[in-house]
């Protein structure tokens, strides 16, 4: 049980303090988008000391300590793991303001009861008492993303990756369950060095010998029916920033694939990639649909035209599945709400065929986080949006949804505070938000 401490951390008015506490602390974790070890996961791999918890494949810190000038040997090197967690300690001072400074400290506070600042000096100490009560605690990886209140995450996954973790996970039939999201990103670039292994090595996952546009469907499509036996009901998708709309045929999707698969790949151009991707959201679109799974876009800030118009054609060629839009940008965030209600109002056939969501809340700063809140508010319904991606890495997975728990209520009780809205209509909105929305949406429960 979170101390009262550790649950007021961060919000700032008794509204703010009253809305989580009643509405917010007890629901359950629904990660949309994370980059965990599933493989960790699966084992139950034991967790000894705080840099296995923190540092351990998290290119994002790793990314940090190099801005802040820490060798490589520290980082991904052989020096020792107290070594690596004292490097850590000594360039969190650099780094306030930035998530991970207070992701870090929040993370001390609610798993460890430790209030102490992360730096130079408190550096042994910390180390000693984390090391202490994880031992005393005995938890694996999969116990400490249990306990944090995480009901369901859906971990990136290539095509071609094994799904043995997940079948594991799943046999135990625990209440937390692990799925694949599906990423068939790769795919998209075939004007990239190396496809044509990487579609060797899908043939292979899938027993196909992709030779043409139709044998690549074909391969797709039994890889998709492995991801969904064992439980995936969602994939995931970025726009990016080469990717401008092109009408799409077979015809010439299928000579592009094969410029890739004979190794012409420096061959492509802009305008044939851009078609064999528009190809590929259509292709994929239309197995999502079949199968009801969710679309989870993340949008690029100078892409949206590219994404509106994408969705639009997809929609009206009845190939559009259910869809979640996604960005971290403030100004993007506003242009997604745009995009979101036009496409709704073509599509009104479709029971809320395109929502939008939070995307990247690892990479978010509290107050950014706020504004970005208060600006989807301004453009569209913000009890429609359905929570967050967290693309973490960390197994304190759950540690991302409450920076943006408490972030949502302190705006949302700062309303309440000003008369603006009632505290019954803010407390239904919250759980919406954090919780209910994504859980129909993904029919999870």
């Amino acid at each position: 049980m979170e101390s009262a401490s550790n649950m007021d951390f961060l919000l700032n008015t008794p509204s703010a303090t009253k809305l989580y506490r009643e509405c917010v602390a007890d629901l359950p974790i629904l990660d949309l988008c994370c980059h965990l070890d599933v493989s960790a996961l699966a084992d139950n791999k034991e967790i000894t000391n705080i840099t296995e918890l923190w540092l351990y494949g998290d290119p994002k810190k790793w990314e940090l300590m190099r801005v802040c000038g820490v060798n490589e040997r520290f980082i991904t090197g052989n020096a020792s793991d107290f070594e690596k967690f004292r490097e850590f300690c000594r360039i969190m001072p650099m780094l306030i303001g930035n998530p991970q400074y207070i992701a870090c400290h929040f993370e001390l506070q609610r798993f460890f009861d430790c209030e102490l600042t992360i730096n130079s000096d408190n550096c042994e100490t910390i180390w000693k008492e984390t090391s202490y009560k994880l031992a005393k605690q005995g938890l694996g990886a999969f116990d400490y993303v249990k306990m944090s209140g995480a009901r369901t995450i859906f971990v990136t996954c290539a095509p071609t990756d094994s799904l043995s973790p997940y079948e594991i996970i799943r046999s135990r039939g625990t209440e937390l369950s692990v799925l694949p999201l599906f990423s068939p990103d790769k795919c998209f670039d075939v004007n990239q060095k190396g496809i044509a292994a990487y579609f060797s090595e899908v043939g292979k996952v899938s027993s196909v010998d992709i030779c043409d546009y139709d044998s690549f469907c074909h391969a797709y499509e039994i890889l998709m029916d492995r991801f969904g036996a064992v439980g995936c009901r969602t994939a995931y998708h970025k726009i990016n920033a080469d990717h401008s709309f092109i009408k799409p045929d077979m015809h010439h999707a299928n000579l592009i694939l094969k410029k890739a698969l004979y190794g012409k790949y420096a061959e492509i151009t802009n305008d044939e990639l851009s078609l064999w991707k528009t190809q590929l959201m259509r292709f994929f679109g239309a197995e999502y649909l079949k199968r009801n799974w969710v679309m989870q876009i993340e949008c690029s800030p100078s892409r949206n035209s590219e994404t509106e118009a994408i969705l639009d054609y997809m929609s009206s060629s009845n190939v559009l599945p259910k869809t979640v839009l996604f960005s971290n940008n403030i100004i993007d965030c506003a242009l997604v709400a745009e995009i979101c209600k036009k496409l709704c109002r073509i599509d009104q056939n479709r029971s809320v065929a395109i929502i939008q969501g939070i995307g990247g809340i690892a990479e978010i700063g509290t107050v950014e986080l706020e504004t970005i809140i208060e600006s989807i508010a301004a453009k569209t319904a913000i009890g429609s949006v359905i929570g967050i991606q967290s693309r973490a890495y960390g197994y304190g997975v759950c540690i991302m949804h409450e920076l943006f728990r408490k972030s949502l209520c302190n705006v949302i009780g700062n309303w309440v505070d000003k008369g603006i809205c009632p505290e019954c209509a803010a407390a239904e909105t919250i759980k919406k938000i954090c919780y209910h929305n994504a859980a129909q949406y993904f029919e999870i429960d």
